[in-house]
């Protein structure tokens, strides 16, 4: 968990706080939505370095970052079905047009999970990777 909390904490910096969305049904929060600017944008103009003028790009290019990432997006079980994750997509959807955001990339959805592949197509999202992962044993 220390490393989740450390991540957390390094990521704050970056993220703009009316892209991450949490849904309460009274005071339980139900889900949540976390998306921040796309910085892969910035970081490939900076061609991985940061010095002696990487940190200059990325000062200058950040300001015309056009798409976001939607990183984590969660519903309790017993909301899942209830249209909960899109009220979360469609307010931060609303905020990224209202802050010059014109496209967004959502993060990875194992392939297993049908419910979150067919909810994401139904919203209009499309299917472009699959990631899988492999196990093997070493003797």
């Amino acid at each position: 968990m220390d490393l989740v909390r450390r991540t957390a904490t390094a990521l704050k910096r970056f993220a703009v706080r009316e892209l991450v969305r949490i849904a309460r049904c009274g005071n339980q929060p139900i889900g949540f939505l976390v998306a921040m600017p796309d910085y892969n944008q910035v970081l490939a103009k900076m061609n991985g370095r940061l010095f002696p003028t990487g940190w200059l790009t990325f000062l200058r290019m950040r300001r015309k970052i056009d798409a976001i990432h939607v990183f984590i997006a969660f519903v309790i079980p017993e909301y899942q079905r209830k249209r909960v994750i899109e009220a979360l997509y469609y307010a931060v959807a609303r905020e990224a047009l209202a802050r010059g955001y014109t496209w967004g990339e959502g993060s990875t959805v194992l392939e297993t999970n049908l419910p979150m592949r067919k909810e994401n197509e139904r919203l209009g999202g499309v299917h472009r990777r699959t990631y899988r992962i492999y196990r093997k044993q070493i003797s």
